[in-house]
């Protein structure tokens, strides 16, 4: 039995008929989809502002809970595909920081999928770029401030790069100081030139891991300065060295090299309320730094090679080696310093200890010191001749008293050793680095004191652990 297709039935004007039908229908669907297309052409902005403000709003406080963010007027671009914000304001519900900056951009952001899946993925971001102007973070009550002048993070070159950041507190030296009866460190940070580069912002992004291949700062300047007049306080949590950092940190982590070019460093110690501080400089410091991660199964071995001019006299270099991922606080470092005139020390020894060295010339130095659990234990060589020292009045600072010359004189006569002499072997005497963490000190101090116990040893200062 033969069938035939119902359409073969349909009257050909009814044919006709769907057709237009069909046909006029795609054109008044494709006229209302053009009408919305110049709609929101023409009022993209209002429309925009209208809905990502309190969109973007909410993500922010999902995201940040116990934060609020508030958006200055939205720009978009089509043909650009990039949306700007006039300005961004970030408040902490407890005021403890807030921030802002003028201006922001992003470009390539794939806004239909975000709208589509309303959640951020790394494939939204694949091809992002954002611009960030006048970065401004603050912080209460400490009164520190973070200054950024611009910033640029371009996910497709996994790059992130930052122009003149400053890191400063707004209060003056003495009113920082007043307002703790605990001992305070007040720091200050420039960098005039910064680069983040290699950054894995897939893994970033999913919270898995944080790896960049490389962090670059030049001219890059650093400010510590001590109130060493107050105790710390008793029940403070010591400073954490950076071991005990690394093994914090839940998400692993992976810098293969920074590098700092043409850095200075000034550390500070002040002894008295509105006093001088005894000062020690670096300069012309070239860092560069290598093995960063805190992945034991891996080399977990923190590298660091650093050449500078020390207090602007001698040259100086330092080579340091450091588990990460160790329980217990261990390194090793080694290095050597040049020729240079020992007076210029006087800038930290007259505030600091009380002691001028009214002549004296170190020829060459070189130390090798090893750390275990916190305590350091090494050498180190110094060829030094002609040296004298003045004790000072400590609240006049003058070495004319004639208690202060009689001190002055016992310690050179009795004491301090003028010149490292080679003894009868025709061997110098080696200075012995003893020195064991205290719950205060800081990296750098730590450094700093081990390594002045075996100057001490060598001049004949007694030193305790």
């Amino acid at each position: 039995m033969n069938t035939i297709d119902p359409e073969m039935k349909l009257h050909p004007r009814k044919k006709r008929s769907l057709r237009k039908i069909a046909l006029y229908s795609g054109i008044v669907t494709g006229a209302i989809l053009v009408f919305f297309f110049f709609v929101f052409l023409i009022f993209r902005d209002p429309l925009i502002n209208w809905y990502a403000k309190d969109a973007a709003a909410s993500a922010f406080a999902k995201a940040y809970p116990g934060h609020t963010i508030q958006l200055g007027d939205l720009h978009y671009s089509v043909w650009e595909n990039r949306l700007v914000c006039d300005s961004v304001s970030m408040l902490s519900v407890d005021s403890s920081v807030t921030g802002n900056l003028t201006a922001v951009s992003i470009r390539g952001m794939d806004w239909l999928a975000l709208l589509w899946h309303q959640e951020a993925t790394s494939e939204i971001f694949a091809q992002s770029r954002l611009d960030i102007d006048n970065l401004v973070l603050r912080f209460y009550p400490s009164g520190n401030e973070w200054h950024c002048q611009s910033m640029r993070v371009s996910i497709p070159d996994s790059v992130v790069a930052a122009d003149s950041s400053q890191f400063f507190s707004t209060l003056e030296t003495e009113e920082f100081f007043a307002r703790s009866p605990d001992r305070q460190t007040r720091f200050t940070a420039s960098i005039p030139i910064a680069v983040m580069s290699g950054i894995n912002f897939r893994s970033i992004l999913k919270g898995d891991s944080y790896q960049v291949r490389s962090i670059a700062m030049r001219d890059a300047f650093a400010d510590i300065l001590v109130n060493m007049d107050k105790p710390y306080r008793p029940d403070s949590l010591p400073p954490k060295m950076l071991n005990e950092v690394f093994v914090s940190i839940q998400q692993d982590l992976s810098i293969e090299s920074i590098t700092i070019t043409n850095g200075r460093l000034k550390y500070g110690e002040r002894v008295t309320v509105r006093g001088v501080p005894g000062i020690i400089t670096f300069d012309s410091v070239n860092v560069s730094v290598r093995g960063i991660s805190n992945q034991s199964e891996e080399a977990d071995t923190m590298q660091v090679i650093a050449d500078g001019i020390f207090m602007n006299a001698a040259p100086m270099k330092l080579s340091l080696t450091m588990p990460l991922t160790s329980d217990t606080f261990s390194l090793n470092y080694s290095g050597s310093l040049g020729s240079m005139d020992a007076t210029v020390l006087n800038a930290f020894l007259e505030p600091c200890e009380h002691v001028r060295i009214t002549s004296g010339k170190v020829k060459t130095a070189r130390y090798a010191v090893s750390v275990i659990n916190g305590r350091a234990r090494g050498e180190i060589d110094v060829i030094y001749d002609e040296l004298e020292l003045s004790i000072l009045d400590k609240k006049t600072g003058s070495a004319n008293g004639l208690w202060d010359q009689i001190a002055s004189l016992y310690g050179y006569l009795f004491v301090i050793r003028g010149d490292n002499q080679r003894d009868g072997d025709g061997m110098l005497k080696k200075g012995k680095v003893r020195y064991r963490r205290h719950t205060e000190d800081l990296f750098l101090q730590y450094l700093w004191f081990s390594l002045r116990s075996g100057v001490a040893d060598i001049v004949g200062f007694p030193e305790e652990e």
